[in-house]
Order: structure tokens, then sequence, then C-alpha cells
């Protein structure tokens, strides 16, 4: 069996995991996720052989940058079941302890994977109680900053030009929050950085700069764990909140304080999760984001629609997180902890 370190959680899997680092560290009591890749099993079996409820279904593409998925309901509600327009199908069960996942023969084990890292742990995570934003992290001095915005605003675009400038990068697309000791904490994600075709076309140079991420994909893969870049293994502190608005030719390196009434709104907006997947969800997750909304400095910028001009966005991020730092106050626990 393989290993994992991935949002916080412990990963257990029965083959490796394209773009994850094994980490045979892990006692079985600490084993937070089981994951069985292309067999199942019996429970996992006899729940994807149930139709269901239909709980969910996309079409096209979603704001995630993943092919529709549909999502029901089996068992009597004691599993979720995804499938991708692809054919690449996952049973969770509903305490997101253990997942089964296959794939028609056009597809193959990097497509599992890529849903696996992003939704499914997205999933995963919410199952576990655990509010994720849709949003890219990077590391700066001794804690995190979050970079969210709507698809388009350079959220992963932003992280790869930080990672050129020598900052480790914490996750990218999904990023867990966990409160304790009066602080919240960034969960790091995987050692990679998704970016679309003309993205890396305009960073590097060529599109054909960097691998695609899958065969069948159009995303291409930054891979943190080269020479020339950093990924930070472990969580941070969450710094600072920064917003990133529609791109605009005109944008200068402006960094604009955000009320907190605003930024909740912005930051539900946000969460990545959209499905209701139990009753208390949606209260857990307005409870923790109102905690951060209020205790964790929100910043609106506006992206340059040059993507040479991003240096001077970081730049202007960087100042602003080192003046966050200096007046950082702790924030309460909440009423039940």
């Amino acid at each position: 069996m393989w290993q994992y370190l991935l949002y916080g959680l412990a990963l257990q899997s029965n083959q490796p995991i394209p773009g994850l680092v094994n980490e045979a560290t892990a006692t079985p009591a600490a084993i937070g996720v089981r994951i069985w890749f292309a067999e199942m099993p019996p429970a996992l079996t006899a729940a994807a052989a149930q139709t269901g409820r239909v709980w969910q279904e996309n079409a096209g593409w979603n704001d995630h940058g993943h092919p529709a998925a549909r999502h029901r309901d089996e068992a009597q509600q004691r599993y979720f079941r995804m499938v991708f327009s692809d054919g690449v199908e996952f049973i969770i069960n509903r305490n997101g302890r253990e997942l089964g996942v296959t794939w028609p023969a056009q597809s193959s084990v990097e497509d599992a994977a890529t849903y696996l890292v992003g939704p499914i742990m997205a999933v995963i995570l919410a199952l576990q109680q655990i509010t994720c934003l849709h949003a890219s992290a990077v590391a700066i001095g001794e804690g995190a900053v979050a970079l969210l915005g709507p698809s388009g605003s350079g959220k992963s675009t932003t992280a790869a030009v930080f990672a050129r400038l020598g900052y480790p990068v914490l996750a990218d697309d999904l990023v867990p929050l966990r409160q304790r000791q009066h602080r919240f904490w960034a969960q790091s994600g995987y050692p990679g950085l998704r970016l679309w075709s003309d993205t890396v076309s305009a960073l590097f140079g060529s599109a054909e700069a960097l691998p695609l991420l899958t065969p069948t994909w159009d995303k291409r893969y930054l891979a943190l764990t080269a020479p020339a870049y950093k990924f930070h293994r472990e969580e941070l502190p969450l710094t600072a909140i920064y917003f990133l608005d529609e791109r605009n030719p005109g944008a200068t390196a402006a960094v604009q304080p955000l009320a907190p009434r605003a930024g909740l709104l912005a930051l539900l907006a946000n969460s990545y999760v959209t499905q209701d997947l139990d009753p208390q969800q949606r209260p857990r997750e307005f409870e923790l984001l109102s905690r951060v909304a209020w205790h964790v400095p929100l910043r609106r910028v506006q992206p340059p629609d040059d993507p040479a001009h991003l240096p001077e966005l970081c730049a202007a991020i960087v100042r602003d997180a080192g003046a966050c730092r200096a007046h950082a106050t702790p924030a309460p626990l909440p009423s039940h902890v």
C-alpha cells in the first residue's frame, strides 16, 4: 500500500497516485482516507451497482475547470457516487473515509488522480467537516496568503508567478481551512500547479514548455518538485486573503481593504463544495467563514491583463502581507471548542 499526506489528511492507496509523493510515515490508526483504484471492497462494489437519486448534475465544464459530473445518493444515502462526463466514477462512503474509483478504457489513472486531488478531496474534506476555499495559497514569510477569485481571474497564474519569484506554493485550486490555537491554518495540497496552455505560453514562451496534465486535458502541469521551484509541505497560519477581480488591461498593482461583511459574501461565493452533503454543512461553513472574515485581513486586487505585469502585483501582495503580520490579532475559538 502507498501512503500520502494531502490537505492535512493521511491517505492510503492500493496503487501509486500520480502527482503525489509517497510518505510511508502514517500509522494504520492515523489513516484518514483509504482509496481503491480500479477495484473496490465489497461494500463499495454493492453501492456502485445501485442507481440512486441524482442530486446534482452539471453540464459542460464547471467553475473549477473540471468536466461535468453527475452526483447520486446510493444505498439509503450511505454512499455518494460521482460520475464525470469522461466516465471516471467515484464511490465515497458517507463519513468520507473510504472511496473507490474506476474509469473506462479511453481514460486513465492520471485522469482519475486529477479528479481525486481536486473535487473528490473537496467532498471528502466536507464529509469530514472541513471547509474548503476555491483558491490557491502561497507561503510568504511564516504565513500563507490565499488567492481567491472567479474562474479566469488568474489564481493559479498568480501562484505560478510567485513560484517563479522563489516563493513556496502551498496549494492550488483547493485550500482547506482549520482553526486551532486562535489561528486559521491553510492546509498543504499537492506539489504542482495546473495552468491552461495559453497561460503557459504567456509565462514561458510556449505551451510546450510544460507537459500536459494528462493526454485528454488541455491544462498543463508545473511540477513544484523541480529544482527551480519550492513546495511547502506543511500547513501555515493564514496571514491574509486576496480576492482577485476580473483581469483589467489598465489595472495597477493596488491592494484595497475589503470590509468583513462584503468579505464574508465573497468567501461564501468561493467555497469549493457547492453540494449540500449534510444538513449541518452550510451552517458549519457559515460559522467558520464568519470568523475568518472578521479576524483575517481581506483585500481586493485587480490583476493586470498582461502577465508580464504580474510580478508587480506579487510584490504589492508581499508588502501588504508583511503589514498584515505586523498587526495580527488572535481569533476567538468557536463556541463548541
